[in-house]
């Protein structure tokens, strides 16, 4: 059988490696996209990196990397983002994906990253390396003419319409504030999207006595009124910020018959205004999340307790073995123990800390067998949470 070595790939050998590999894999084909627009778009991703498997010199599987910080339980934590993930037909099924996969976690490890994020092509496969399953964001599809009312209402606050590239500054320090308040939202450490430098987009900003306190990102689509209002991002961080923004959207409904509104999974569109009868759609894909480095996740606020499990990482040794979690002073200690209670797979700890599932389901997933009353203190010390990831990669 012939040696597989894996390397980071940059330059011309990062188009070599990657260009028919990522075309073949997530774009219709023949022909493939061209190859210098491709080379150019590829160049503007900052803080990226690939990294490929090869044999005999000719690579056979290609992973993207990203660096992200993403707030996990009230406190922010270098993430990596994995995507681009790609084969050859003739080389699937033969491991190179899972040694590039375990190549970046211990990349991640290096890098004091302990979490992970990614967006599947198939969630069975990334579940056995690990990683656990986010709520969908959803589509809301809807008329925005029962929103008309809300013109007739004094909302106070300002509204300023511009493009992204003109107020991407605003925008960018506007989504930290959102970070700060919604679990699991994750943002480029090094962001320049093309929208920016395109000015793709519009940016909606509202204002509260100066203060943004919502945004929105849209395109009008259509060759001709009444257009399709697509809004990509819809964040508000106070309920008049909310209502600025639906009363936007009905100043366009004689130009707009159509809203898609891209929301987390925590939004309640429905409860928002009557008559609205949003038609909501799931994404493809749902993102998932795993927990690179059980000793580099403290510091997040828990609730009251302790608790000492065995954890089992296969794909990540250093994981391996007794860890006590207890919270001190509102925020999580992680540290070696002895005598555990129970043992859990690194998927259990990563839907206890992201709050994706109850560890009451642990043992029908096959993620430990935690008693019911190390359940209820799992439960007491990692309470439910809604996480959204926000970046796409």
């Amino acid at each position: 059988m012939s040696e597989v070595t894996i390397r980071e790939v940059e330059g011309e050998e990062m188009i070599r490696a990657a260009y028919w590999l990522a075309n073949y894999a997530f774009g219709p084909s023949p022909p493939f996209r061209d190859k210098d627009e491709w080379r150019e778009r590829a160049s503007r991703r900052r803080g990226t990196s690939i990294l490929a498997a090869f044999v005999e010199d000719e690579a056979r599987a290609v992973l993207g990397s990203a660096t992200l910080i993403q707030h996990v339980r009230d406190a922010l934590f270098p993430m990596g983002g994995v995507f681009g993930v790609a084969s050859h037909p003739a080389s699937r099924r033969r491991g190179y994906v899972r040694r590039l996969m375990t190549q970046v976690f211990h990349n991640y490890r290096e890098q004091g990253r302990p979490f992970s994020c990614l967006y599947p092509f198939r969630e069975s496969f990334y579940q056995r390396l690990g990683y656990v399953t986010f709520p969908h964001p959803r589509t809301a599809v809807f008329d925005p003419t029962p929103l008309a009312p809300l013109l007739a209402r004094d909302l106070g606050g300002e509204m300023e319409l511009m493009r992204i590239n003109e107020g991407y500054d605003q925008y960018r320090a506007f989504l930290r504030r959102v970070q700060s308040r919604i679990h699991g939202f994750a943002l480029f450490e090094e962001d320049e999207p093309e929208t920016v430098k395109e000015g793709k987009r519009w940016l909606l900003l509202a204002r509260d006595e100066g203060e943004v306190v919502g945004a929105l990102l849209y395109q009008l689509r259509g060759d001709f009124i009444p257009f399709t209002m697509d809004v990509w991002r819809c964040y508000y961080t106070t309920a008049r910020g909310r209502y600025l923004l639906l009363s936007w959207l009905a100043r366009h409904i004689d130009q707009v018959d159509k809203v898609e509104l891209h929301l987390p999974a925590l939004d309640m569109i429905k409860t928002w205004w009557p008559d609205l009868k949003p038609e909501i759609k799931l994404p493809f894909l749902a993102p998932q999340g795993r927990v690179i480095d059980v000793a580099g996740i403290g510091g997040m606020v828990t609730g009251p307790g302790s608790f000492t499990v065995r954890v089992r990482d296969e794909y990540c040794p250093w994981n391996e073995g007794v860890w006590t979690f207890e919270t001190v002073e509102g925020r999580l200690q992680v540290q070696q123990g002895r005598k555990p209670e129970a043992e859990i797979t690194i998927h259990g700890l990563a839907a206890l800390v992201y709050g994706t599932n109850y560890p009451a389901e642990f043992p029908f997933r096959g993620w430990g067998d935690p008693g019911p009353a190390l359940q209820e203190t799992m439960q007491t010390m990692f309470p439910r949470e809604i996480p959204h990831l926000h970046e796409t990669y």
